[in-house]
């Protein structure tokens, strides 16, 4: 690989995989109205230039509208295996609210790109 492919490469599989979720939007956005999500952000190597598509995943952080324990489970778990389903690929879902650590929503602001909601 030369110089050119090196800095090429990453920057073509960084924008299709922002393609790739982009194409999606209208499914992606039906799956967020069915699991009750206020906002949902990409972020990770899709949103960076380490994304490898042979082999990389899809990191999601998700803010649900509802916060009670009934149902919950059906809406992560509902919306984590739709997103793998309509983008073809593992996903990681992190839910925005069982985050303790401050420093993990530091380390990730940079690369957080909103998908749905505000």
């Amino acid at each position: 690989m030369d110089q050119l492919d090196a800095e090429v490469l990453p920057a073509l599989a960084f924008a299709s995989a922002i393609e790739a979720v982009r194409s999606k939007q209208f499914e992606i956005a039906k799956l967020c109205q069915l699991n009750q999500v206020a906002q949902l952000d990409l972020f990770g190597s899709a949103t960076q230039l380490t994304f490898d598509p042979a082999t990389s995943d899809l990191d999601f952080i998700v803010d649900f509208l509802v916060d009670t324990p009934e149902g919950a489970a059906d809406r992560f778990f509902g919306l984590r295996q739709g997103l793998s389903d309509t983008l073809g690929r593992t996903i990681d879902l992190v839910d925005v609210k069982a985050i303790k650590n401050p420093y993990f929503l530091q380390a990730i602001a940079p690369s957080r790109l909103t998908i749905h909601g505000c």
